[in-house]
């Protein structure tokens, strides 16, 4: 969020809640406050965020959940402004910064000016109360080295960004990119770094719009300026949306170099805040996914490991075999095998009677063959056993690492956080789930929800049915199809009826698919397209 669209931004709510009253202080986020105002009548919701992706400040009208256990900084800011009355919002010079001059009152009940300031400057992003001093009191991201050095550490004197010495927009010329290295006609590679470190309030977006328009013949300083009288102007937030009708970027200038579809809002706030829930869903999507996969990839490398490792001991186990024949010829040849035990020697060799070649067999010398005897088929009666052990696990651990590799391919298919959810309830009621910390069962051991723990709620279809993907085939027919292991469950047990025909791709992951054959006879490019479905969902 640039200085630009943040200054468009500020107008508006300044206009909003100056002079309204401080309801109530959330903190839906680690990172986001939530400030209810009420002015004539009507609530105003302010979000301010101090996430290192998505620092921003705009009106919402999202629905948050709120946490039930207040953090500290939540807690402070009840303390200190609730009940109080917005005396301004403003933005200091051209910074992607902004303050709420709040008039409440201090420990002993007197009236008190505190301050509550937002810094949106990327990864060193954060959120201050400031005392009626002008010291900060508390900060939403702790105090670093950065801090300490610029006076924003608790208990500092706040010291406010500064534009660095660089230009005004409104007063650039030709002469300022030119004292810089690059003129005003020149719109290479080093255009968009030299806006940068030259023109206050502009970001990446705007420098890069700046050098756009240049290149059309405009020129760099007319198209800076041009740039900043539109943000003075602005009074409706722009939403540029790609093919798909997802959205790209919000913002109050008119981007030409974004090449995007642009829709007209009716505030700049209504714009950043349809941006901003498209683009944290689709980071919390990304990250929950990632999470999910870096858990699938180590419980399969763990399966594999301990899969390898208990064939090669089942392989052993299998041995136990040679130590029953050993025990047999030891019997066998009881004469000949106490001649040698006579001797001292620690081996002997006996011919296999059923394929008449020699083999060869330690022993105990100070022991009778008899006992030699014994030793070897107690070796085999322990082999055995292991081996009748080891075979079930051999199996299970083959069955997990097929099952693993299957929620793999259904996590690929993922398309939001239901299906996200549904795939950790999955691994959660498999045993493949964490285990909480905190939670217990009555057996004492830990157990854990990961679902909860992530913040997932599985996404259900009226009735209580788990959501799966549907289809229409080219001929009208429906077509249902399992994204995961649980919609696949779902689709083939539960959705399904007597005359519906399932498809699956043989010996291979993939989606269950139940083609409704409530309108017989079917055609056969319906089932060819069902057959596709079983391999590409």
């Amino acid at each position: 969020m640039d200085a630009l669209l943040l200054l468009a931004v500020v107008r508006e709510v300044s206009e909003r809640i100056t002079g309204g009253r401080i309801m109530r202080v959330d903190q839906p986020g680690r990172y986001d406050v939530l400030l209810s105002v009420r002015k004539a009548g009507t609530t105003c919701r302010i979000l301010l965020s101090a996430d290192p992706q998505f620092s921003r400040m705009h009106i919402t009208s999202q629905a948050f959940a709120i946490p039930r256990q207040a953090p500290a900084f939540c807690m402070l800011l009840r303390k200190r402004l609730e009940g109080g009355k917005i005396e301004a919002c403003e933005q200091p010079d051209l910074v992607p910064a902004c303050a709420f001059r709040i008039m409440s009152r201090d420990d002993l009940g007197n009236p008190a000016c505190w301050s509550l300031v937002l810094e949106a400057a990327g990864n060193n992003a954060n959120i201050f109360l400031l005392s009626p001093s002008s010291t900060v009191e508390a900060a939403i991201r702790k105090s670093s080295r950065f801090a300490r050095e610029h006076g924003t550490a608790h208990g500092c004197v706040y010291s406010p960004p500064s534009s660095g010495g660089k230009t005004h927009p409104g007063s650039v010329t030709p002469e300022t990119f030119l004292t810089a290295g690059v003129k005003d006609g020149d719109c290479g590679p080093s255009c968009v770094h030299t806006v940068l470190r030259t023109v206050a309030g502009f970001g990446a977006l705007l420098a890069k719009e700046a050098c756009f328009r240049a290149s059309k013949g405009a020129g760099l300083a007319p198209s800076v300026r041009d740039i900043w009288e539109e943000s003075l102007e602005a009074r409706r937030g722009l939403l540029y949306v790609g093919p798909n009708g997802m959205p790209l970027e919000a913002h109050v200038v008119n981007l030409e170099s974004l090449w995007a579809r642009a829709v007209a809002l009716p505030s700049p706030s209504e714009a950043l805040d349809r941006y901003y829930q498209h683009a944290t869903s689709e980071a919390a999507f990304r990250s929950a996914r990632h999470l999910l996969e870096q858990r699938l990839k180590t419980a399969l490398a763990k399966t594999q490991k301990r899969l390898a490792a208990r064939l090669c001991e089942l392989e052993e186990a299998r041995l136990g075999e040679a130590h029953r024949k050993a025990g047999d010829l030891i019997l066998t040849y009881m004469p000949e095998v106490a001649a040698k035990l006579s001797l001292n020697e620690r081996s002997v060799l006996l011919v296999d009677p059923e394929t008449g070649s020699p083999v060869s067999i330690e022993v105990d010398p100070s022991i009778d063959a008899a006992g030699n005897a014994q030793i070897h088929y107690r070796k085999y009666s322990r082999m055995k056993a292991r081996a009748q052990k080891l075979s079930p696990l051999v199996e299970k651990d083959r069955e997990d690492l097929s099952y693993l590799e299957s929620v793999l391919l259904s996590l690929d298919e993922a398309r939001d956080l239901n299906d996200l959810s549904e795939i950790e309830r999955e691994l959660s009621s498999q045993g493949f789930a964490p285990h909480s910390k905190t939670q217990h069962g009555a057996s004492g051991r830990r157990e854990h929800d990961s679902s909860r723990s992530a913040g997932l709620r599985p996404e259900r279809e009226a009735g209580g049915a788990v959501r799966c993907a549907r289809f229409v085939t080219s001929a009208g027919e429906e077509v249902l199809a399992g994204r995961n292991n649980r919609q696949n469950e779902y689709v083939t047990f539960k959705a399904s009826h007597r005359d519906d025909l399932w498809f699956h791709a043989k010996g291979v992951p993939g989606a269950h698919v139940v083609l409704r054959a409530g309108k017989l006879p079917l055609s056969s490019q319906s089932l060819v397209e069902a057959c596709r479905f079983s391999r590409t969902v």
